[in-house]
């Protein structure tokens, strides 16, 4: 969240909300559960959403409990879904599901994406971008 002000900000961008909450210092995301319901109340043309973890079947996966609710929430209230994640991330679960792969448009990651992976996630129909 601070990250995505401060990118904002140098952009030139004065008008957007924040959820507020307690600031979590490793993930510099504000939680609270009043925030969390706080995005329920609105409607995203696209959702960027990162996570730890992606399994074929175990699904996609974040280190944080806190963040479930905000991913499932943008997901659920989102136009076009983008999973940003690197390509190490492929292969690992983490202890928090919130998301079958299946549920994203598109796929953003890095060039080290194994073709393996590559081809599962062109079969699910998705959108990949390799940066």
């Amino acid at each position: 969240t601070i990250n995505a002000v401060n990118a904002l900000q140098r952009k030139g961008y004065h008008n957007y909300c924040l959820t507020g909450g307690f600031l979590k210092e490793k993930s510099e995301m504000l939680v609270s559960t009043k925030g969390a319901e706080m995005l329920k109340e609105f409607g995203f043309t696209k959702a960027f959403i990162s996570a730890a973890g992606v399994n074929a079947k175990l699904g996609v996966t974040c280190v944080n409990n806190y963040e479930v609710e905000y991913k499932k929430t943008a997901i659920d209230r989102a136009v076009k879904k983008y999973l940003v994640v690197d390509s190490s991330k492929f292969g690992v679960v983490r202890m928090n599901y919130f998301a079958n792969l299946s549920q994203f448009d598109a796929v953003i990651t890095d060039k080290n994406l194994s073709e393996e992976w590559a081809q599962q996630i062109k079969e699910l129909g998705l959108e990949l971008y390799l940066c």
